[in-house]
């Protein structure tokens, strides 16, 4: 990781279109609380995670190679500055047996870097990982 943004890889022996399915099934490994849609270029989709909530755009959806999602509002309860994550870029680019994560902007001189890398640390690395491999994730679960 740099300090430029987060990222993580995540070994699977799934194809890019498992990989691809399980990132676009955002309901079962990140949050169940999710208003909005997120299947199309264009969609717009909100998580809430009680006082916290995060509004995203779909920007990219290239079949079994990648997603980007531009985060256009937040509200982050727990820091100072609670629109810290509007203008990041969320990124995951898979192949077979690879999916390569980038939150861009996520950088550690931001107050929310340590408890974020924490989340994304969970959500990708135990839940999407579960759902890729075996078709479970883990979004009811509280980090």
């Amino acid at each position: 990781m740099n300090n430029k943004h987060y990222n993580t890889a995540i070994v699977t022996n799934k194809s890019s279109n498992e990989i691809y399915e399980a990132v676009n099934n955002v309901q079962a490994w990140w949050n169940e609380n999710i208003e909005g849609n997120y299947r199309n270029v264009g969609d717009k989709a909100k998580l809430t995670f009680g006082e916290t909530y995060i509004t995203f755009a779909v920007e990219e959806l290239i079949p079994n190679r990648q997603v980007g999602w531009l985060v256009t509002d937040c509200h982050k309860h727990f820091v100072q500055d609670k629109k810290e994550w509007v203008g990041t870029r969320i990124i995951f680019e898979m192949t077979d047996g690879e999916l390569v994560f980038n939150h861009y902007g996520l950088d550690n001189q931001l107050e929310c870097f340590d408890i974020c890398v924490k989340g994304w640390d969970f959500y990708l690395k135990e839940s999407l990982k579960s759902l890729i491999e075996t078709g479970q994730g883990k979004a009811d679960r509280k980090v």
